[in-house]
C-alpha cells in the first residue's frame, strides 16, 4: 500500500486570497497589514515553495507561493485628508471630531492609533486660554470662539502634529476661522 499525497492547491489558494488586496494582487490586504502592526510590515505577498515540497513539481507550477516580505523599517505618518478651513460662528460652541483617516502610518495604522498634539503658529502647545483646545483623547477640537475683535471674519492658525509610536510625524495646518 502506497501513500500519496496531494498539494493543497485549493487551499493554499484560498489561504493567498485572505492575505492580498485582491485576486491577482500582490498588496497585503488592510487586515493583515494592521494585525502585523508595529512589528512587522509586509510590503508585497508572495508564494515561496520549497524545492522538495509536495507542491514543488511541474504539474503544480500554476501555484505561485505565500510568504509575506516584511521589513522592521519605521515610517513617518502621511497626510491622507488636509484639515484646511473649519470654519464656525462666535458665541456657538465648536466641536470638530479629527477623521479616521486623517492621517496614517504603516507601522501603527489610522489615526486613532496616532498621537495628535494642537500647536499654535509658532510651534507651542496651545495655551489652556486659548479658545480652541484639542482633546488628545478623544482626537476632536473643542471650544467657544469670541467675537472677532474687528467685526471681521477671524482666521487663525495652528498646526496639527501627527506622530506615530517612534516619534516619527507630520503636520497639517488647519485654520479654523469665525464671524
Amino acid at each position: 500500500m502506497s501513500c500519496v499525497f496531494r498539494c493543497p492547491e485549493q487551499e493554499l489558494r484560498e489561504i493567498y486570497l485572505g492575505l492580498v488586496d485582491g485576486a491577482g494582487s500582490s498588496t497585503p490586504a488592510t487586515g493583515l497589514v494592521r494585525q502585523l502592526a508595529p512589528s512587522y510590515v509586509p510590503r508585497s505577498i508572495g508564494i515561496h515553495l520549497l524545492p522538495n515540497s509536495r507542491c514543488a513539481s511541474a504539474k503544480h507550477s500554476n501555484i505561485t507561493g505565500i510568504l509575506p516580505i516584511l521589513s522592521t523599517k519605521n515610517h513617518p505618518p502621511k497626510i491622507e485628508h488636509q484639515l484646511d478651513s473649519l470654519f464656525t460662528t462666535s458665541g456657538e460652541l465648536f466641536i470638530y471630531k479629527v477623521p479616521e483617516m486623517f492621517c496614517y502610518d504603516h507601522e501603527d495604522g489610522a489615526t486613532p492609533f496616532l498621537d495628535l498634539k494642537l500647536l499654535d503658529r509658532n510651534g507651542a502647545k496651545v495655551q489652556i486660554d486659548n479658545w480652541l483646545q484639542f482633546d488628545e483623547n478623544n482626537q476632536e477640537f473643542y471650544g467657544l470662539p469670541p467675537p472677532p475683535p474687528s467685526g471681521k471674519p477671524q482666521i487663525e492658525e495652528y498646526t496639527l502634529k501627527c506622530a506615530d509610536k517612534k516619534g516619527w510625524y507630520e503636520s497639517s495646518f488647519p485654520e479654523p476661522s469665525f464671524d
